[in-house]
C-alpha cells in the first residue's frame, strides 16, 4: 500500500511539475525559512493522522471477509 500511495504521489508530481514554471508560483521557491513551532506542530498532527489512516485501513483490510463474487 505505501509502494503504491508513493507511486501516484510521484506521478501527480510529476505531472504538476509544468505548472511550476508558471512566474506567477515563483513564491514557492523563495529562500527557506525554519518552520515555527506551530508548523511543526501542525506537521507532526498530520502525520499522525495518516499514520493511524494507514493502519486502520491495514486492520480492516486484514479483518474484513474476501468478497465471494456476489451480486453488484
Amino acid at each position: 500500500m505505501a509502494y503504491f500511495s508513493s507511486l501516484v504521489y510521484l506521478v501527480a508530481a510529476l505531472a504538476l511539475t509544468p505548472i511550476t514554471l508558471h512566474p506567477s508560483l515563483a513564491f514557492l521557491f523563495r529562500a527557506w525559512a525554519m518552520p515555527t513551532p506551530l508548523d511543526g506542530i501542525i506537521m507532526c498532527g498530520l502525520g499522525l493522522i495518516w499514520a493511524g489512516w494507514t493502519y486502520f485501513m491495514a486492520r480492516a483490510y486484514s479483518l474484513a471477509q474476501a468478497s465471494g463474487g456476489g451480486p453488484v
